[in-house]
């Protein structure tokens, strides 16, 4: 039985709204949907993956920011002292990237 996107996501909801993925290694999500209705992803579990994967994942990652290939987006940085302005710009929900604390 083919079903199409749209009768999957019906099917994938509990009567809250909430959807439901199980399983598989290469889910497929809606990015903009996900950010722009304020929605959560919650269950992932790294344990749930084998050390091999986990292991192998971790070393392709390390990679990538040894070559200077990952690019962190960073919002904005505060020192200690301002960590009340710090939470001030997350709670407004305008920072685009990650808020950062100089200890």
């Amino acid at each position: 039985m083919l079903w199409s996107i749209h009768d999957r996501a019906q099917a994938n909801r509990n009567p809250c709204g909430n959807r439901f993925h199980r399983g598989g290694k290469n889910p497929s999500l809606d990015l903009v949907d996900i950010i722009s209705n304020e929605k959560k992803i919650l269950g992932y579990a790294l344990h749930a993956q084998s050390t091999d994967a986990t292991s192998k994942d971790l070393v392709a990652v390390s990679k990538l920011a040894a070559q200077g290939r990952l690019k962190p987006v960073i919002d904005s940085r505060y020192p200690l002292e301002d960590f009340e302005c710090a939470y001030t710009r997350l709670s407004s929900r305008h920072a685009v990237g990650s808020i950062l604390l100089n200890f």
